[in-house]
Parts: C-alpha cells; structure tokens; sequence
C-alpha cells in the first residue's frame, strides 16, 4: 500500500486504524480517503486500486489463490 496524507481502515465493527505505506488491509474493511489524501493498494493477483482524495473503497469479499482456481472479487466504491 502507498499513503499519501490521512487515510484510514474501519472493520465491520466500526474500529479503525491509520493506514501507512505497506499496511495490510483485509475483507470487510473499508479504506477512507481524507481530503487532500490518496492511496495505491496492489492487491493479491498484482492488480493495482487508486483511490483519490475523499473516498470510501469497501472490501466486501476477496480471495485470490492462483489464476487457476475460482477466485472472489466484491468491492464497492461508496
């Protein structure tokens, strides 16, 4: 992960932590961009997500084990 200014994780049960450059984040957080504030998450299967000032990315269900397996992908921009 790539932090630029105030970016933070909330689990599903409302905790959230500061994240900083190569913090992990897991399923079921939600990744908030203050303003004035951008992050670059590489994911597990090497794709890369941006997020801008502003933002909430939630991480709603994800698993990657190898390009030939039935892999998972839910994420929502709010």
């Amino acid at each position: 992960m790539a932090v630029n200014g105030q970016v933070t994780a909330i689990d599903g049960a409302g905790g959230s932590r500061e994240l900083r450059r190569h913090s992990e984040f897991y399923t079921g957080e939600t990744i908030v961009t203050q303003p004035a504030s951008f992050a670059q998450m590489r994911m597990t299967d090497s794709s890369i997500v941006s997020l801008n000032e502003a933002t909430q990315f939630e991480i709603i269900d994800y698993s990657y084990e190898n390009p030939n397996q039935d892999d998972i992908s839910t994420l929502r921009l709010i």
